[in-house]
């Protein structure tokens, strides 16, 4: 018999692939094959030393950019996707102006750009784009904003902002965009001396203050600093107003595989 060793590379290799994206374990798909969970694992090897290699492309119209862990809080992986696809991704030990400098010097300039308004992946995207025009996910904002409301907000102001920020999804049109910002602009006037309480405490040694509704203002500090770039994508046709391309068509995946496959070393991680 001839051994044709294309044909079994073929084979290997979608099974590999097959097992990497699926649930089975090593285990189960030994048993599958009538092998080994030794044999199995060392025909893998070579695969987990797969190195990509990327091109970026000429233009980018819209870039969607977007960052997740995958090796605890010591290795994360940026990802710039347009509504095509992945066009560039790079490993990073965390966010920073710097990190995503690094990738963004690799891209041509897109005319829009999609995030989660991370800081240093603002501070870099005015740095190096300055043209660029910026569009906040409003999930993003919704899910910061919830960590200091809570689901179930005791005050009438934390139900009103609350409320306010459930309906920006919602808006379609630059006449509603001008609606929900004069809302939003009434709520700051109405709330502006409640939200500027103070609570004194003594102990005796010196005096201490400190704002009585810490969680609401950083609301108003959350959206303050993204109302101007809430409704972009109300101006530049085909902009998403989220980063679900990226959170959820790509995080969401890598981070269900790594679960299923717990116990991979670093590098079988990055594979």
């Amino acid at each position: 018999i001839r051994s044709r060793h294309d044909v079994r590379e073929r084979h290997q290799r979608r099974r590999f692939i097959r097992w990497l994206t699926g649930k089975a374990s090593v285990q189960e798909l030994a048993a599958a094959c009538r092998r080994t969970r030794q044999t199995v694992s060392k025909r893998f090897a070579p695969y987990f030393r797969t190195q990509a290699t990327w091109r970026p492309p000429e233009s980018i119209r819209i870039l969607i950019l977007d960052g997740t862990f995958i090796h605890r809080r010591a290795l994360m992986v940026l990802i710039a996707r347009t509504g095509e696809g992945v066009v560039y991704w790079q490993f990073a030990p965390y966010e920073s102006a710097d990190t995503w400098g690094t990738l963004m010097q690799r891209l041509p300039h897109p005319l829009a750009v999609v995030c989660d308004g991370q800081k240093g992946l603002l501070k870099q995207i005015k740095a190096s784009w300055p043209a660029t025009a910026l569009q906040r996910c409003h999930f993003h904002i919704s899910k910061l904003a919830r960590r200091h409301l809570t689901m179930h907000p005791k005050t009438e102001a934390g139900r009103e902002i609350k409320t306010l920020l459930h309906a920006l999804p919602k808006v379609r049109t630059l006449r509603g965009a001008q609606a929900w910002r004069t809302a939003y602009e009434h709520w700051e006037e109405r709330y502006e001396s409640f939200l500027a309480e103070r609570t004194h405490y003594r102990d005796g040694v010196r005096a201490r203050w400190w704002y009585t509704h810490r969680n609401l203002r950083g609301v108003r500090s959350l959206v303050r600093g993204a109302l101007p770039y809430l409704f972009t994508y109300l101006r530049v046709p085909g902009v998403p107003n989220t980063t679900n391309h990226v959170e959820g068509g790509i995080n969401a995946a890598i981070a269900e595989a790594l679960r299923l496959h717990r116990g991979l070393r670093l590098h079988q991680k990055k594979t």
